[in-house]
């Protein structure tokens, strides 16, 4: 699911081009410090939208806030806005207008929001705050234990992404590790990338099974199953070339 980020927003727009692009390296730098990045961009779009639905259906008028078609119509130019640019922060300011009704709802002095509108605007702010503190969890859970090779895995057509894979080099042969990740995990030319530097600082007791199993998940991928088969040849060849040779008898 997270490797499918980049994608969904992709298909979500309908677009391939380097404006998406943009977008996508604006999200995968937020998810960096703010992970996650999509539930962000995403979660001011539904309350949003599900505001604007309540106030055409009840009758309100509320600060701010357009009626349905209105929120729609706001909504998608903030969605490709963001994914084709700005990423998250297209779609920020849409929350402030839901957040200011919830907080006058919350006020039992609007008397303009009670009865039945006070608890549907209860109902819709409660279940986006519960979204929020679950991002704020998952926040917490992908600071503590995500690596830079799993970012890379998440984020491998992006310029921080492609920058935090050439650092790893920086790292050698401490990185190993990283790359053995990378190669089974990642998806794409990024996998190839993985196994070059495999086979020039691995060792073939622990990488060629690393490689085997990279093969196997890129079969169907001609060019990359080529590079990955070049890169264990390597490998194995570079091995014989440093292993001693044993000492004549005698």
């Amino acid at each position: 699911m997270v490797r499918a980020v980049p994608p969904l927003v992709a298909v979500g727009c309908g677009i391939t081009s380097p404006a998406l692009a943009c977008g996508v390296c604006s999200l995968g730098m937020v998810d960096l410090f703010l992970p996650p990045a999509l539930l962000w961009f995403l979660l001011p779009l539904s309350w949003f939208v599900a505001m604007g639905a309540a106030s055409s259906l009840l009758g309100l008028r509320l600060a701010g806030q357009p009626g349905v078609l209105g929120s729609i119509g706001l909504t998608l130019a903030a969605f490709l806005t963001g994914a084709m640019v700005l990423g998250p922060l297209a779609s920020a300011p849409l929350i402030l207008p839901p957040a200011y009704a919830f907080l006058r709802a919350v006020w039992m002095g609007a008397p303009d929001l009670s009865g039945r509108p006070r608890r549907v605007l209860l109902a819709i702010g409660t279940a986006h705050l519960l979204a929020i503190a679950a991002g704020v969890a998952i926040l917490i859970h992908t600071q503590l234990t995500r690596t830079d090779s799993a970012y890379i895995c998440q984020w491998p057509d992006t310029a921080l992404g492609r920058s935090k894979f050439r650092d790893l080099r920086v790292l050698e042969p401490a990185s190993l590790p990283q790359y053995r990740y990378i190669a089974e995990h990642a998806s794409g030319p990024l996998v190839g990338d993985a196994a070059d530097r495999l086979a020039e600082i691995g060792n073939p007791s622990e990488d060629d099974p690393v490689l085997d199993r990279a093969l196997g998940r890129n079969a169907a991928d001609s060019d990359l199953a080529g590079r990955i088969v070049m890169a264990r040849r390597r490998l194995d060849q570079r091995s014989r070339i440093e292993s001693p040779r044993p000492a004549p008898r005698g």
